[in-house]
């Protein structure tokens, strides 16, 4: 059952998808997925809310990232989301991803150096993190990431 708010947020915008085209309704329908799914985080709200400026962002907040091999953009992608999903822990980031967690200071570091933003800096990393809100929940299927897979990736060192 969903609390009043997101209901009433899930029904507006559901109304507004019945008079908009088809094609703004595709970008719509990730607002009102992540409502009905009951996700009250605003980051993913924000960057499904308006897909077209998300997207933009994202490119140019990751757009370094697609110089290098995909799988070390999945990797450097996955462990930052794995050290934002640990409070910033490198230590608890490293368990979750059963690596070294001087592994995770490594792939973080490779992450600033290829986008030119700091993690120390509360802007870049507000940048950044919204940038993977995006490429997570409204990248186009095709350019959508698999997985990294076993192993370390090239770059990697413990």
């Amino acid at each position: 059952m969903l609390d009043t708010y997101t209901q009433e947020m899930a029904d507006g915008y559901r109304e507004e998808i019945t008079s908009q085209t088809l094609g703004r309704e595709a970008e719509r329908s990730a607002v009102v997925q992540a409502l009905l799914e009951g996700d009250r985080d605003p980051l993913a709200i924000a960057a499904a809310g308006a897909p077209q400026v998300m997207r933009a962002v994202a490119r140019t907040t990751l757009g370094a990232l697609d110089r290098v091999a995909e799988r070390d953009r999945s990797l450097l992608l996955d462990t930052f989301a794995a050290w934002l999903d640990a409070d910033g822990s490198a230590d608890r980031a490293a368990a979750a991803l059963f690596c070294h967690p001087n592994t995770v200071r490594h792939r973080l570091r490779r992450l600033q150096d290829q986008t030119g933003r700091s993690l120390s800096r509360p802007r870049e990393l507000a940048e950044l993190t919204l940038a993977l809100e995006v490429d997570r929940r409204i990248t186009d299927p095709a350019r959508r990431r698999s997985g990294p897979g076993p192993g370390p990736v090239d770059g990697d060192q413990e």
